[in-house]
């Protein structure tokens, strides 16, 4: 299971300087994370290499389908400004889902309004700030959960799994076309990749570390016990300093 690997699987590793790639595939939850980034990583650049084909064959006007990838740019700025607020608030896990969800939801629905100019823009913006954020979210996913000393092997490894189908994604797309004659069948399966790639993480626990020292996951926006007994404290000195005032 996931949730009992941690004492059997990190703990010889700590104070180590470094763990072995070996090791760190016997860990469950990274196998979960980068078998998620690697069903993801078929549909990461679907849009950039087809969208604007796409845009064309389904009669929409040039000079508006090439503004299409102006608006993944965009939209891949907004993604990192708005990534660091929304990990603050609701952590990495919650946001790798939201976004791998909201990523399956627009490739799954784009064939159904391709020929939207309106929907085509809104896709392009919300496909650019999802993989924008995935870009820097890796980092801060893997540190939830793993042990601190295993983050930068575990980052490597993640990464080559994208890097596969990042190559390999664009050209099976492509004989899709050739098979078909629409680009449809490829946006729908690029979108069950990461519906696939979705329900993975619901299998990864909330909060490794939280959950090694023995203490249970805060709800987002919960105070934490200290700083409630320090604001508790708080106002009991200052009364107390008036009475002695008197």
């Amino acid at each position: 299971s996931t949730d009992g690997d941690s004492k059997e699987n990190l703990a010889p590793h700590q104070g180590k300087a470094s763990v072995s790639a070996r090791d760190l595939l016997l860990l469950p939850r990274l196998r979960l994370l980068c078998g998620s980034f690697f069903l993801l990583s078929f549909a990461w650049e679907l849009p950039f290499i087809h969208l604007v084909r796409y845009a064309l064959d389904e009669g929409v006007d040039s000079d508006f389908a090439q503004k299409l990838v102006l608006g993944i740019g965009a939209g891949g700025i907004v993604g990192r400004i708005a990534l660091s607020a929304c990990i603050d608030v609701y952590g990495p896990d919650m946001v790798f889902r939201f976004v791998l969800g909201l990523l399956a939801g627009l490739d799954l629905a784009l064939p159904f309004f391709a020929g939207t100019q309106v929907f085509l823009m809104a896709y392009a913006i919300g496909v650019g700030s999802v993989i924008g954020s995935l870009v820097a979210l890796v980092v801060p996913l893997v540190a939830v959960q793993m042990d601190p000393v295993a983050v930068p092997q575990a980052s490597g490894l993640i990464y080559s799994c994208l890097c596969f189908g990042i190559c390999a994604g664009p050209p099976l797309a492509g004989m899709m076309f050739t098979v078909s004659g629409s680009y449809d069948s490829s946006f729908w399966a690029a979108g069950s990749f990461v519906l696939a790639a979705f329900g993975l993480t619901w299998f990864l626990p909330q909060n490794q570390h939280a959950q090694q020292r023995g203490e249970s996951p805060r709800p987002p926006g919960e105070v934490p016990p200290e700083k409630r007994q320090r604001q508790a404290i708080g106002p009991h000195k200052h009364q107390h300093s008036g009475h002695s005032r008197q």
